[in-house]
């Protein structure tokens, strides 16, 4: 049998660090009396903040609502808000139980991420599942982040599997496009807030819930 390979997005995917992002903004802007739309929100959902210059940033649009720069130590406020948030969640439900999978099964795993290295490392740490990745791509490694098929195919190189052998667990629409543009199976599973995007044709499998499938399920999308 040829190789297979799973190659998981981080944020979302494996751990929703995407809504308390959100719910902590939404918060900072509720005690100064204003709200924060989920549909501005929305942009900034999968993508690499510092390559766009259109995309939503929570605190100059707070600046221009108001009038009034947030100050350094309400944004390292709200920033460790945010990380306590993140810190009290485990894994998205069927994860854990997908990696061990695998892992038992010999797959090998991979990360593709629009996050930086420092990040991802924290988290898997955090959650007690950096050992079973054997290759962590992110945009620090390719000239072109998410929605390019870089970090993906990059993650394939790594893990020495052919694009067309990966299946590639996303939940957003930008990591979505990445993975189909990098000609391999896409497992869409979106989460509380990826749920509400639009998502593109040619999803191999749409699930709520990783613990909706199995190994098997998934490694017949590439057939065994």
């Amino acid at each position: 049998m040829d190789h297979i390979a799973i190659i998981f997005d981080m944020d979302g995917t494996i751990l929703d660090t995407e809504t308390p992002d959100y719910e902590t903004w939404r918060d900072l802007y509720a005690a100064h009396g204003l709200d924060l739309p989920l549909d501005l929100w929305k942009q900034r959902i999968g993508v690499v903040y510092a390559a766009l210059d259109h995309v939503f940033d929570p605190a100059a649009h707070f600046e221009r609502l108001t009038g009034v720069a947030l100050g350094t130590e309400t944004r390292r406020e709200q920033f460790e808000r945010y990380l306590e948030r993140c810190g009290l969640q485990d894994a998205l439900p069927g994860v854990r139980e997908l990696i061990e999978s695998a892992r038992q099964a010999g797959i090998p795993l991979a990360i593709a991420s629009n996050s930086d290295l420092g990040w991802i490392e924290r988290w898997l740490s955090h959650l007690g599942l950096r050992e079973p990745f054997g290759c962590i791509s992110t945009f620090e490694h390719v000239a072109h982040p998410k929605p390019a098929p870089d970090v993906y195919l990059n993650a394939a190189a790594c893990l020495g599997v052919a694009p067309e052998r990966c299946i590639a667990v996303e939940d957003s629409p930008v990591g979505m496009q990445a993975a189909l543009a990098a000609g391999m199976r896409c497992v869409a599973v979106p989460n509380a807030l990826t749920a509400h995007l639009p998502r593109p044709d040619g999803a191999a499998l749409t699930l709520s819930s990783l613990a909706d499938t199995s190994l098997e399920k998934l490694l017949a999308l590439v057939g065994r």
